[in-house]
């Protein structure tokens, strides 16, 4: 009777584990969109790590000996990102694709829309959270060199 309660237990544990939601879309910004040639525009603001060199004092053996050390410090630049949509698909939170035409009327420069993170759809956790208004851009996969 004992083993039997441990088993159920072991699998209670078991199955309440969630599920792995993937990485979750970003919210983007339209800067302009160029329909003629499919190209959507936005920025992209990441941090970076710069090198900078530094010269400190230290003691060393009784004296005061001048080094150069390096230090890295943040940086937050932005950087202006293309977004070709005929490699792309567009979907509402419904999980809905749209027609081209349909895109270029709603993607307009100061719109905002969620950017998947990988070529896969987001999680639905994700797409509930979302406005029925907002887009979602799932890019193709990454070009193999």
């Amino acid at each position: 009777m004992q083993s039997w309660v441990c088993l159920l237990g072991m699998s209670t544990i078991a199955t309440a584990q969630p599920a792995a939601l993937g990485p979750p879309s970003a919210f983007k910004i339209v800067v302009s969109t160029k329909p003629e040639k499919g190209e959507l525009t936005y920025i992209e603001t990441i941090t970076k790590l710069v090198p900078v060199q530094k010269e400190i004092a230290v003691m060393q053996n009784g004296q005061i000996v001048k080094k150069v050390v390096t230090e890295y410090v943040r940086e937050i630049v932005q950087e202006y990102r293309l977004i070709d949509i005929a490699k792309s698909r567009v979907i509402t939170p419904d999980g809905k694709q749209l027609p081209i035409d349909e895109v270029w009327k709603r993607l307009k420069a100061n719109t905002a829309f969620a950017l998947a993170a990988d070529s896969n759809t987001p999680a639905q956790a994700y797409m509930r959270a979302l406005n029925a208004e907002t887009l979602v851009i799932i890019q193709g996969p990454p070009k193999k060199n």
